[in-house]
């Protein structure tokens, strides 16, 4: 009974507790409900307002409608009056476009008339030659006819008196014509007499330049058989006779040799013997040397086409242009042709020999440093002379950057007129390109020099007026002797036939110095060792100015960096860090003896422009 009671109890007070709580629950519903009423109440008010306030709006814009109606239709008017007049403006710019390229048409026909004339006046000055002697022959035996004139004239005047007056004046009339005659015939000899010596001057020059290219190869290939190495830097120096250099006389030839040549001969095949007949007619070679390569090329087992590529002697292009019996090909004015390198639509690149500057070297004159006498020639297509603005933007920016001068550029020695067309005598250059560099580029001593040397040729060329608009990592060298060289600096746009995605601007090429920089500072991440130092702050702080741009507001920027405003401000802030930077001599040894170990064969100026 008890344990019942308790139970009954605990019964109870549950009971209580769950009552208490309906209650709380109850009072709770009734709260949210009126909360809900309330709500909703204000819900319908707000709603009713809003009905009020779109119908006001619908009568406005159905007051504002025809109004809005006809200001669309005049702006319709409008339109169409515009698109009339542009059609106008259209057809009068392809009218005059036309009316242009007609006139066009015209001028180069009158040219092309100008030029045969020229080349028929030319060809007939022999014959003006002979003319000129069969005239002062006629003159002669008219002054003798005048002569006996003039004494039975004066026959005349001695047996009749009366006829004195009129037969002086037909005398004096004879006279008159005879001097006119004589002056006319003297001014047409010194015209013939000036055209054969500028004729003759250029005939001499064409020949002494023909003359110097024959013994410059006669004395490559008689280096080539007598077993010494033959480059084309050398060459010229053989051929200028130096003072202080001698040379042992050839040793006559032998009983054996000659039997050995005969039998060398005879045991040639035809190409081998074609070949160096031609050699031979062209005078490019002697008889001995030829005897001397024939037996090497029967010694090695080879042509000797193959002897001579295989020796660096003479290159593809030149065996192609002299088995083609074109040996003005291989002079272009007063440079010798060492290889055709590359041909595009714009233009043509030779690899060439200026004996002109060699012979100052030798001579002690003063020249440009570095040059040794081995240039890269650019020469401008024949297709791009019809071009009204090109060949004038090429000579401009060529000049432009020949006289930037700078030690950081690739210098532009001379801009020349090659064949009518404009050409530009460049710098061969030797060395690596960023992108082959080793990790040691990326010490900081090492990465601050080249920076310097990179931010210096970029303000020279800004000086200059110049904007090169295609900055990578192929466009700065390194040469062998440790200087870094900026390439295509003075390149018009159109002359590397790619489409810019940008204006170029000052401000792009020091974007673009940012992103060659970057990737110069991450070189050490291709070494994966515990030991890498991470890439000083004050350096990755000038790689962010360089690529921040100027125009986007600093708020949509991730960094507070200011951006350069010139490459003078860069080479400044260069200078300055480092006076900071500790610099490593061993580092920029080993990255020299990369470079000269590395480096190609080949110009660095073609590698930017391919």
């Amino acid at each position: 009974l008890a344990r019942q009671v308790a139970r009954v109890r605990e019964v109870g007070a549950t009971v209580a507790t769950e009552r208490k709580a309906l209650v709380e629950a109850r009072t709770r519903w009734e709260a949210d409900r009126e909360a809900g009423e309330a709500e909703t109440r204000q819900t319908q008010a707000a709603l009713g307002a809003f009905r009020d306030r779109i119908a006001a709006e619908i009568d406005s814009l159905r007051s504002q409608a025809p109004e809005l109606d006809e200001q669309a239709r005049t702006a319709l008017d409008r339109l169409n009056g515009a698109r009339e007049l542009l059609r106008g403006h259209l057809g009068e710019l392809n009218e005059f476009a036309r009316q242009s390229r007609e006139h066009l048409d015209s001028v180069r026909a009158e040219v092309r008339v100008e030029a045969d004339r020229l080349h028929e006046q030319q060809v007939t000055l022999d014959q003006a030659r002979s003319e000129h002697r069969l005239a002062v022959t006629a003159f002669r035996q008219q002054l003798v006819e005048w002569q006996g004139r003039v004494n039975e004239m004066k026959r005349g005047l001695s047996q009749s008196e009366t006829r004195l007056d009129a037969r002086q004046a037909a005398v004096n009339e004879a006279a008159r014509q005879a001097e006119a005659t004589t002056q006319q015939l003297a001014e047409e000899a010194e015209r013939l007499r000036t055209e054969r010596q500028e004729v003759a001057a250029k005939r001499s020059e064409m020949e002494n330049h023909l003359a110097d290219m024959r013994e410059w190869y006669r004395r490559k290939l008689r280096e080539l058989a007598a077993g010494h190495s033959v480059s084309d830097s050398d060459m010229p120096t053989i051929k200028l006779h130096n003072p202080g250099t001698t040379h042992e006389p050839p040793q006559p030839a032998t009983s054996s040799d000659a039997s050995t040549a005969t039998l060398v001969f005879d045991d040639l095949n035809p190409g081998d013997r074609q070949l160096g007949e031609l050699l031979r007619s062209l005078e490019l070679v002697d008889a001995e040397s030829l005897d001397a390569l024939w037996t090497e090329a029967s010694r090695q087992r080879r042509t000797l086409r193959q002897v001579l590529l295989a020796s660096g002697a003479i290159t593809l292009y030149q065996l192609a242009l002299i088995e083609a019996g074109n040996l003005d090909g291989l002079m272009l004015g007063r440079l010798r042709v060492i290889d055709r390198l590359r041909v595009t639509p714009r233009e043509a690149i030779y690899r060439v020999f200026d004996p002109s500057r060699m012979e100052a070297r030798v001579a002690g004159l003063p020249i440009t440093p570095g040059l040794s006498g081995i240039f890269l020639l650019r020469h401008l297509a024949e297709s791009e002379m019809q071009d009204a603005v090109h060949p004038d933007e090429f000579r401009q920016r060529f000049r432009a950057g020949r006289d930037a001068g700078h030690p950081n550029l690739a210098n532009i020695v001379d801009v020349l007129e090659i064949n009518g067309r404009p050409a530009t005598l460049e710098e061969w250059l030797t060395g690596l390109f960023s992108a082959d560099w080793p990790a040691h580029a990326a010490h900081p001593g090492c990465w601050v020099r080249l920076m310097t040397m990179a931010a210096s040729g970029l303000e020279a060329a800004h000086n200059a007026g110049l904007v090169h608009g295609r900055i990578s990592s192929d466009s700065f060298v390194l040469t062998v002797s440790g200087v870094l060289k900026l390439t295509g600096y003075a390149e018009p746009p159109w002359l590397a036939m790619t489409t810019l995605t940008s204006e170029p601007s000052a401000a792009a090429d020091l974007r673009a110095l940012g992103q060659v920089a970057f990737g110069w500072s991450q070189l050490t991440t291709r070494k994966k060792t515990s030991r890498t130092k991470p890439f000083p702050a004050e350096l990755a702080t000038v790689i962010r100015r360089l690529e921040a741009d100027a125009e986007s507001p600093m708020g949509d920027t991730l960094t507070t960096d200011q951006p350069y405003a010139s490459a003078t401000d860069l080479l400044t802030d260069l200078k300055h860090i480092a006076r900071e930077t500790s610099f490593s001599d061993d580092a920029w040894e080993k990255l020299l003896k990369h470079v000269v170990d590395h480096a190609p064969d080949a110009p660095a100026a073609l590698r930017q422009s391919a």
